[in-house]
């Protein structure tokens, strides 16, 4: 995640697990995010620094791909998953992971 002010300066940079492919909500002083790793982010906005991260669906296919919603004190986003890589082998119970799956959470 990189931070980008309009005179195309980068004030900060802040490693995540996995590739990001939505914007970002932003709730008050934090960024909120998810990862193709299935990881959640919260950072702050002013320094970069990662303030709190968790995985919402432990499931090792669980991947994050839409941005988060914020809903009064709380974000909902949606959790869904990379399976088709895994489709490949014959003995891989497909679409374990809950399609569909929407975690909300407060700030």
């Amino acid at each position: 995640m990189n931070a980008l002010t309009t005179s195309g300066r980068i004030p900060w940079k802040t490693q995540v697990n996995g590739a990001i492919t939505a914007s970002a909500a932003v709730a008050g002083s934090m960024l909120v995010f998810g990862d193709q790793a299935g990881y959640l982010y919260g950072i702050t906005r002013g320094t970069g620094a990662i303030a709190w991260s968790f995985r919402p669906v432990a499931h090792p296919y669980a991947a994050i791909w839409g941005s988060g919603t914020v809903v009064g004190a709380d974000v909902v986003i949606g959790v869904a998953s990379n399976e088709e890589a895994a489709a490949a082998n014959p003995s891989y119970p497909c679409a374990v992971v809950t399609p569909g799956t929407i975690t909300a959470f407060g700030l």
